[in-house]
């Protein structure tokens, strides 16, 4: 089998035992051709200070403030292209791999023509018998996003998700990194279909899985996960929805956001409705990025 250099970035912020379990599982990597980076995305403690020692053959790249989950990766996408990779692997650093994940990966990379992206079966942490999702689309009509279980029709999906992430580096070079607006959520559906539209292929490997604790960074129905998701819904919207039915998709999707933001208002969470309102306000006057994320996360 051909093997050929992977960088494997694991982006970490105030996890460094989910980060050290992580790398702990990677130290029984089956795969001859691979580096690991962590970039630590502006956490309170450097968590290279108390990992280093335990792993001497990763590298570290610490930055100053917390930038986003796409630019952090963004920066590690780069240092394994200027280290000659010829695949990225996005990895959460919650994850637990088995070691002979990545050549599973690398091989169903090599299946046919234009593969950009090769993903896994995801498992939930909190129910580790049933798969969670193995790729996912989103529906324009009901303007959600739907998961894509395992099945034995084929591999090809919209999207996989961004949990464990082999990115081809023909395909970065065609398509470009994360959508460094997007912030958290999102990207990597976004990156997804901006390739496809290039016309690379979205796999997932159905011989590959891990569990995922989904949002680990804020908690699954914070405030902080609302304002993105609203926000960033809404971006994608505008830039993959057909025009013939983007007003549609628009009406549809802002009526829908407003109807939880009284929802929740009735409910008392004033939190949850703020941040609904200010994803929708947000996303009206272009503030992308880091956004009001200090309104609504203080960690």
């Amino acid at each position: 089998m051909n093997t050929p250099k992977v960088a494997i970035v694991l982006l970490n912020y105030n996890q460094a035992q989910g980060t050290s379990r992580c790398l702990e599982s990677l130290k029984h990597l089956a795969y001859p051709s691979f580096e690991v980076l962590v970039v630590d995305n502006g956490s309170r403690e450097d968590p290279e200070m108390k990992l280093k020692d335990r792993f001497p053959t990763v590298h570290w790249m610490g930055l100053r403030e917390n930038i986003g989950f796409a630019a952090g990766c963004n920066q590690g996408i780069r240092w394994g292209l200027s280290r000659g990779a010829e695949a990225i692997l996005l990895l959460n650093n919650d994850a637990v791999t088995q070691p002979d994940f990545l050549a599973k990966m690398v091989e169903t990379s090599s299946e046919g023509p234009a593969v950009g992206v090769v993903g896994a079966v995801i498992y939930r942490a909190e129910d580790p018998i049933r798969p969670f999702l193995s790729g996912m689309r989103f529906d324009f009509l009901r303007t959600k996003v739907v998961r894509c279980l395992p099945t034995q029709e084929g591999k090809e999906v919209p999207c996989v998700s961004g949990a464990c992430f082999l990115i081809q580096k023909e395909c970065l070079e065609k398509v470009g990194l994360l959508d460094e607006r997007f912030f958290i959520y999102f990207e990597e559906t976004d990156f997804c279909y901006r390739a496809r539209k290039r016309g690379f292929r979205v796999l997932y490997d159905p011989r590959v899985s891990l569990q995922h604790e989904e949002g680990a960074t804020f908690g699954r129905e914070s405030a902080a996960t609302r304002y993105f998701y609203t926000r960033n819904r809404l971006l994608f919207i505008s830039k993959h929805a057909s025009l013939w039915i983007r007003p549609w998709t628009f009406a549809m999707r802002m009526a829908k956001d407003l109807a939880l933001l009284f929802l929740f208002l009735l409910k008392g969470e004033k939190e949850i409705s703020k941040a609904i309102l200010y994803g929708l306000l947000d996303y009206g006057s272009g503030r992308f990025g880091k956004g009001r994320l200090n309104t609504f996360f203080h960690g």
